[in-house]
């Protein structure tokens, strides 16, 4: 029980008469024994990243993507707002790595600040607040630099 949130990355597949053969999707698959029609699918959704009980990048997400409601619906995110996010980690783990930990605390509280709700974590700013900071970097950077044409979408449940 508690905050768990989820990164996705769908790929829209469908392929329609009218686009170049080297854009069509092909595979095959099967649930059980039983093949899927892939004909009917159109897009294809790949989990990207998951966070539990990391309030501040839940709190950044329902700040600047989700217009301040956190409702535990699923939110298109622009690349932008990624790039953002990214940009704004890495202003912290710069701090982190050539300053102080105490100044390093007092930008994560003002660029990433950390919330209280329903089984949310902890508030502090600790080796775990900068972990996370920076497994998002390391997967952020991987995903924009590998599928930068893709749609994303964010989640969380509480």
């Amino acid at each position: 029980m508690g905050l768990d949130m989820y990164l996705q990355r769908k790929r829209y597949v469908k392929n329609w008469d009218h686009n170049p053969s080297e854009k069509f999707f092909s595979g095959i698959a099967f649930q059980g024994n039983k093949p899927i029609n892939l004909e009917r699918i159109n897009s294809i959704t790949f989990d990207v990243m998951d966070w539990r009980k990391t309030n501040w990048i839940h709190n950044w997400f329902v700040r600047m993507v989700q217009g301040g409601l956190d409702d535990c619906k699923e939110y298109f995110v622009e690349i932008e707002q990624l790039e953002d996010l990214l940009d704004t980690i890495n202003q912290i783990l710069r701090v982190l790595d050539s300053e102080t930990l105490e100044k390093a605390q007092k930008v994560a509280e003002e660029k990433l600040p950390a919330v209280q709700g329903f089984f949310f974590g902890s508030q502090d700013y600790d080796d775990w607040y900068f972990d996370s900071l920076r497994e998002t970097r390391y997967n952020l950077k991987k995903e924009l630099s590998l599928h930068p044409d893709d749609d994303y979408y964010y989640h969380a449940s509480w």
